[in-house]
């Protein structure tokens, strides 16, 4: 992935992030995709789908499921969603947690997760939005556009891609004490 599209696509979100809140946050983000060319709004979602595949693993997984453990574990959507929730939390966010998904521990979304309380939808640490908004932003793109003229555009081939339910390195093996050794953080944090 071109280096020029990663940095755009992480001051987009760091700039929508900046002034609107997670609620606010995919509207904010679809305005400013409307505000540029159709190649960069397919380019955008392109970044998100190989951003997403990046932090489709094992490891990650398994961290995951420690979060999602009181609420039936992390299923294959709701690790598409997480991983779209985690480009949302920004750049340094997402890499240092690619880095080590233990240091999800760290995250204050993460740990005011912890306890017993049940989560809300405003809780739930996902962010599938992030799927269609290339889609939503290039549709809006064309209202603003002759009608003749935008029966002519046709979608851009990237809004077919979509990020992988299941991880795609090597299988590891992570679960009750293999899990609780490799995400101490985590396992303290969510009581396992």
């Amino acid at each position: 992935m071109p280096r020029d599209d990663v940095d755009d696509f992480w001051d987009l979100v760091e700039q929508v992030r900046a002034r609107a809140g997670r609620g606010e946050f995919v509207d904010g983000l679809t305005l400013e995709l409307t505000r540029r060319p159709i190649p960069r709004i397919a380019r955008f979602h392109a970044t998100a789908m190989l951003l997403a595949n990046r932090a489709a693993t094992w490891e990650m997984l398994a961290a995951a499921d420690i979060v999602f453990a009181r609420h039936g574990g992390c299923s294959g959507d709701s690790f598409v969603d997480f991983r779209l929730w985690l480009l949302h939390l920004g750049r340094d966010v997402f890499e240092d947690v690619l880095a080590d998904p233990d240091t999800l521990a760290d995250v204050p979304e993460i740990a005011a997760l912890a306890g017993d309380r049940p989560w809300t939808n405003a809780d739930f640490p996902g962010m599938g939005e992030l799927c269609g908004i290339g889609e939503h932003a290039f549709e809006l793109v064309l209202d603003k556009i002759s009608p003749t003229i935008a029966a002519g555009i046709e979608p851009p081939d990237e809004f077919d891609e979509r990020p992988s339910e299941m991880p795609r390195d090597r299988y590891v093996r992570f679960g009750g004490a293999a899990s609780r050794a490799r995400f101490p953080q985590l396992a303290e944090l969510f009581g396992g």
